[in-house]
């Protein structure tokens, strides 16, 4: 088996995901401003819905008799469907956009006066007053049918004003009232109205109310089996919705059969006229006969026998095409006039049947389109050029059967013609009456033809009233639809913990700065020596004293037990200390690291070897004219002049840098730095060595031949995850002698917690300086880390 190298274990350790407890803890630190969020979004919620005005549905079922399968009048109706005028067989796809136009509708706002509301205008809402008891108002005359106007009245005090803009007319609780374009009966009871509330009353156009209901109007056929459909309708009142259903139904039987009679009597004042024309017609063939046989001319003899009996299935067939063909001559006189029904006569073709049909009713829709608006109305316009189009098509296609109708009757001919060939011997005369007597045939065929429809037409306007449609049950109020209060709640509470955790969410993804331990651990396998807690006093460098009981203090003694154990207890005494970048914290750490060490008895010296930016001497508040490391390299100072003890630190000494040189590199690797760390390993027990930020210059690089072990800062939030990956290379390659990681400026709560959103022992710390007073279980637990949530 081949050996794991660190590079396989860092793989390994990446494929580590947190667990459910980590991803619940994570967002569950934000759960005030998580809170605080809801909180807004629900009084947010109930403050919309102080706004809004209830709407409600209100539904009806109606069942659609269909006669060709049994109607009101069973199988005596049924025997009749194939020669009444009109298919008894229900399209309910057709219906539904007759009861959704915007016809129908129309007479039933005019029929309810749904185009004249009033509203009372509160403080959050206005809310439609239907019927009310205490306020009425009736309309008296309109001067202008297409604009709209509203009244607004005010009670204030005892009195009822009327308000125009800024201005307020007293006016009586009853009387009339006159606005630009609507005069007003109008009768108030003042006693029930409330004090500042604005009452409207709103009238607008038969035709605007009438297009907003019948967009809100829904029907629906619901069971593919059954003639049956639902309508819906949302309305801010449920008697309005109920009323208007109710109506509806009605308007739609009368609407229906008006229509149905109308065209039923228009067909029967053409067939009247037709049947008068045909009367005369029929006449004069009659006439003509008569004179005939006055002359004495006989019936044909038998010799004629043969050539009569082979004419016989001709003559029937040209009597039927020229029957046929007089029917499409009234039916194109009647096409060639505009905007005029077309009479169903029964022609046997699908094709201008279901024309006819559609125009016809083209034609009382856009009648009931100019009851309320103009000729020049776009939507007349429109209606105007369907009706065209219509016309057109059926135009063409009586052309073609006239065509079909003309073949089969020149076909006709042909038989009768062979026929003829054999009659040559029959006299002149005999052959004449044979021609009247054709024609006298056709004329009493299409006569009886118009009378049988006459007879048709009237069995149908009798039958009309048995296809009404039967509302199963009346129309009721099914409740709410909006808004929908727990719907409402549920929008914003789920709004509300969207933003927050969206955003929490959104930070972490753009977070590139190292915050958990994990952000650490999973990118590289370098040791972490130990971690650092947040320093709150900044002023106060060195936190690490003989007596001394802190957090930080305990933190360091632990860096100190650490290291010892990763160099195996060796006389390793030369401690470097670097970071990436400058203000990650490396000369606190090196402060307190050497502090540390003297306290527990090591001679100990700090090297200030960041000759380009000492911060020792500073942090020290030593003096930084005293001679340095510069001096010593430059031969103006002595080994033994470099250590200035560290007041009121008991083994603690310093060396400055000096005076900041132009070459700090070249002055590292001067052999006058070997004899320097020579000499201190002889009379040091410890050597701290605080260098430059590894990341910016070389000079760490330099210093580590004379390291025994190098400690890398690591601060919390400061230092870049992808630092990171250049650490463990460092690691790896063993460029630094026993490389770990001192993670510095931790943050042991809240969102940022570096041990992750489970917390860790050192969360319930209480952070101090000095001597605290603790108990012995307190120090106890303390010691060794007992001390958990």
């Amino acid at each position: 088996m081949k050996p794991i190298t660190p590079s396989v274990a860092l793989k390994a350790k990446q494929q580590v995901k947190p667990s459910i407890k980590e991803i619940i803890l994570k967002y569950i630190i934000y759960l005030p401003i998580i809170i605080i969020s809801v909180t807004i979004a629900t009084a947010g919620a109930y403050i919309y819905l102080q706004y809004q005005v209830p709407v409600y549905a209100s539904t009806i079922s109606v069942y659609f008799p269909d006669m060709a399968k049994g109607g009101a009048q069973g199988a005596d109706v049924s025997a009749l469907s194939e020669v009444l005028l009109f298919d008894q067989k229900v399209n309910l796809v057709n219906e539904i956009q007759v009861i959704k136009s915007k016809s129908l509708m129309q007479r039933v706002v005019e029929k309810l006066h749904l185009n004249e509301r009033t509203y009372i205008k509160g403080k959050a809402k206005t809310t439609e007053l239907y019927r009310s008891p205490y306020i009425q108002a009736t309309v008296l005359s309109v001067k202008d049918s297409s604009q709209g106007e509203y009244i607004e009245i005010v009670k204030l005090g005892k009195q009822l004003f009327r308000v125009v803009g800024d201005q307020k007319t007293a006016i009586a609780s009853e009387g009339k009232i006159q606005g630009t374009n609507v005069t007003y009966a109008y009768k108030v009871d003042p006693l029930v109205l409330k004090e500042e509330d604005k009452y409207l009353l709103v009238w607008e156009p038969i035709s605007q109310t009438a297009s907003v209901l019948s967009w809100t109007l829904g029907v629906y056929h619901t069971d593919k089996t059954a003639n049956i459909l639902s309508f819906i309708i949302h309305t801010e009142v449920p008697a309005k919705g109920i009323d208007l259903l109710n109506t509806l139904v009605v308007e739609y039987n009368i609407r229906s059969n008006e229509q149905k009679n109308r065209l039923v009597d228009y067909t029967l004042q053409f067939i009247d006229e037709r049947v008068e024309l045909m009367r005369g017609e029929l006449g004069k063939v009659e006439t003509g006969l008569q004179r005939m046989q006055e002359s004495e001319v006989i019936t044909p003899n038998a010799t004629s026998g043969i050539g009569l009996g082979e004419m016989a299935t001709g003559k029937d067939k040209i009597v039927e095409s020229e029957m046929k063909l007089e029917v499409i001559n009234m039916v194109r006189q009647s096409v060639t006039k505009p905007n005029q029904l077309i009479p169903t006569l029964g022609l046997d073709d699908p094709t201008i049947s279901g024309l006819v049909g559609q125009y016809n009713s083209a034609i009382m829709e856009r009648e009931e389109l100019l009851r309320t608006m103009p000729a020049a109305n776009p939507i007349v316009r429109n209606a105007q050029a369907s009706l065209e189009k219509y016309r057109a098509n059926i135009s063409s296609a009586l052309d073609n059967v006239a065509v079909r109708t003309k073949q089969l009757k020149q076909r006709a001919y042909g038989d009768v013609s062979a026929g003829r060939s054999k009659l040559v011997s029959v006299p002149r005369q005999e052959r004449q009456l044979l021609e009247i007597s054709r024609q006298q045939d056709i004329k009493e065929k299409l006569f009886l033809f118009l009378l049988q429809r006459k007879e048709e037409a009237a069995i149908t306007k009798a039958s009309n009233l048995s296809s009404n449609t039967i509302p199963i049950d009346p129309a009721v109020t099914t409740g709410v639809v909006k808004p929908i209060a727990g719907a409402i709640y549920q929008k914003a509470i789920l709004f509300a913990l969207f933003i927050p955790l969206g955003l929490i969410y959104l930070r972490e993804l753009l977070n590139d700065k190292v915050t958990t331990r994990q952000d650490i651990s999973s990118k590289t396998n370098t040791p972490i020596m130990g971690e650092i807690l947040h320093n709150a006093d900044k002023k106060r460098r060195l936190v690490v004293a003989f007596d001394d009981r802190s957090v930080l203090g305990e933190q360091f003694r632990m860096v100190r037990a650490n290291m010892t154990f990763l160099t195996k207890n060796r006389d390793k005494k030369v401690v470097l200390v670097t970071s990436t970048t400058s203000g990650e914290g490396k000369t606190f750490c090196s402060l307190n690291l050497g502090a540390v060490y003297a306290i527990a008895g090591k001679k100990t010296v700090i090297l200030e070897m960041d000759l380009r930016k000492p911060k020792v001497t500073e942090s020290l508040n030593i003096p930084n004219t005293l001679k340095g490391i510069t001096h010593y390299v430059s031969e103006q100072a002595e080994l033994e002049e470099l250590p200035i003890p560290v007041p009121e630190h008991q083994n603690l000494f310093v060396i400055t840098a000096g005076i900041i040189p132009p070459n700090p590199s070249e002055i590292l690797m001067d052999e006058r730095i070997d004899q320097l760390f020579a000499y201190l390993r002889i009379h040091f027990d410890c050597i701290i060595i605080d260098s430059a930020p590894l990341g910016l210059v070389s000079d760490a690089k330099v210093l580590a031949k004379q390291a025994d072990s190098t400690v890398y800062i690591v601060r919390q939030r400061v230092t870049a995850k992808k630092q990171i990956h250049a650490i463990n290379e460092l690691y790896e390659k063993e460029e630094f002698p026993n490389f770990s990681i001192m993670v510095n400026d931790v943050k042991a709560r809240g969102s940022a917690s570096y041990y992750g959103y489970g917390g860790n022992y050192m969360s319930n710390y209480k952070v101090s300086y000095g001597n605290e007073e603790k108990t012995m279980w307190q120090k106890a637990k303390t010691l060794v880390g007992l001390n958990k949530n």
